[in-house]
């Protein structure tokens, strides 16, 4: 027996369509309930920039609004597209990039740091003074260990017609927002979120735990983990406008932003001000941000 298809909500609907499933095949309609594209997809997702992401075989690809694949399926995972770009993952392992050689030589310096002796202190007998096991970073001859294929494919770029931008060589990646987009170096568990720009050149050096997209010049940024980590903001410059104290953080929109900090929501400023102080009430604290938008 057919399901009962669901009727999207206006605010489904992307660049005037909105994805529909029937008989567990995903397919798209207009404003009107008219089928513009058949279900015939294993999974599908909005239009964005007049591209939609559909699966097909196990891979995914980028469908045009006639249900056409304008990018064929390849990928094993990917974003939408935004600002004429999109993240993708790609199916194939790739070798660790050249991002990732920095940030492994980074953690060594910090390790050797750590590991040398404070001054008028001998070094212990049998101190082990061997790099790590597996590390990347250029040995003291000058030359690079050698580093295995990675066990999963990696993230890159691509334009509309399916080029890489930038090619693939992040852990992870997100789409792009205010001309940059956030990207993870160093390792799943170990790694960090740092910034690029359309052209692959890291803006903002990898050292956060998570991180928001950018939104008005501004970013929300976290250090540490999720349990003890605080959420702070970084400018496009990457100086830190707030320190990272916040238990949440959200995206400015208007000027401000909300953020939470001792179970208490507030909005913030652009200077890391406050423009409502932290209240435990939430909806006192949407009612003055009204205020504040009507009186503005």
């Amino acid at each position: 027996m057919s399901e009962t298809p669901y009727f999207p909500a206006p605010e489904d609907f992307h660049d005037g369509l909105a994805v529909i499933k029937v008989d567990n095949k995903w397919g798209y309609i207009d404003k009107t309930g008219k089928y513009i594209i058949e279900p015939r997809f294993v999974t599908a997702w909005n239009f964005s920039e007049g591209l939609a992401i559909a699966e097909l075989g196990g891979k995914l690809g980028y469908i045009d609004r006639t249900g056409e694949f304008v990018i064929k399926p390849q990928f094993a995972a990917a974003w939408h597209f935004s600002e004429g770009l999109a993240a993708v993952k790609c199916s194939e392992p790739r070798k660790p990039s050249e991002f990732d050689r920095l940030f492994a030589e980074l953690q060594a310096e910090v390790e050797r740091q750590r590991r040398a002796p404070r001054e008028g202190q001998p070094v212990p007998d049998g101190t082990e003074t061997a790099e790590p096991s597996g590390s990347t970073y250029p040995a003291s001859d000058g030359t690079a260990h050698d580093i295995p294929d990675m066990p999963t494919g990696r993230w890159g770029y691509i334009d509309k017609v399916g080029e890489f931008v930038v090619n693939p060589q992040f852990h992870d990646a997100r789409g792009f927002s205010d001309e940059l987009a956030a990207v993870k170096v160093g390792g799943e568990k170990t790694g960090k979120w740092g910034y690029i720009d359309k052209t692959g050149k890291l803006v903002i050096v990898p050292r956060f735990d998570d991180v928001l997209p950018f939104s008005e010049g501004l970013a929300a940024i976290r250090v540490g983990d999720d349990e003890t980590g605080g959420w702070g903001y970084v400018d496009k410059s990457d100086r830190q406008v707030t320190a990272a104290k916040f238990q949440s953080a959200w995206s400015f929109s208007g000027g401000l932003a909300l953020v939470k900090i001792d179970d208490r929501y507030g909005y913030v400023d652009k200077a890391g001000d406050y423009a409502i102080e932290p209240q435990t009430d939430y909806a006192e604290v949407s009612r003055r941000l009204e205020q504040l938008r009507k009186s503005g």
